[in-house]
């Protein structure tokens, strides 16, 4: 397995010369496509250029001179690695506040009372087989009695 690269390994790379970075780069030159028309499609000016030791993989095809391109490719070479040669920002651990942990807290427990509730079927509760109505504290079994309604008591 290869080794991983740094920020510092990316600076070293950064600070080479033109030419000392040219010759660690594999150029690859191809036939551009889009917009030029015949200018572009019968010349093989576009360039692909790859730094072997980061594995960065740049292509340059904004002008009709593969030399040109070239050399721009080198420049985004360069600029990438300057970019990744930055030493990353610190990580710092956050944790949360106390009260922060009592409100989240907090809050579970209220929607675990609402969610208790919902599957109690509100003031009616199911218990051995019959329905309790706390109101009239009587087992009410579904049965109704001629002549009186729901709210009505007996005589």
């Amino acid at each position: 397995m290869e080794k991983r690269l740094t920020y510092q390994d990316y600076a070293r790379f950064a600070r080479l010369s033109a030419a000392e970075l040219a010759r660690q780069c594999e150029a690859e030159a191809f036939r551009a496509t889009g917009p030029g028309g015949q200018g572009v499609n019968t010349t093989d000016s576009a360039v692909r250029m790859r730094h072997v030791p980061t594995g960065i993989v740049v292509v340059s095809r904004e002008s009709r001179s593969q030399l040109q391109n070239r050399e721009r490719c080198l420049e985004k070479i360069r600029a990438e690695l300057q970019r990744r040669s930055r030493r990353p920002k610190k990580r710092r651990a956050t944790k949360p506040t106390r009260a922060s942990v009592r409100r989240r807290l907090d809050e579970k427990g209220r929607r675990g009372a609402v969610k208790r509730l919902r599957r109690r079927g509100g003031g009616a509760h199911r218990r051995g087989g019959g329905l309790w109505r706390y109101a009239e504290g009587t087992r009410d079994h579904g049965r109704r009695t001629p002549g009186r309604r729901d709210g009505d008591r007996a005589p």
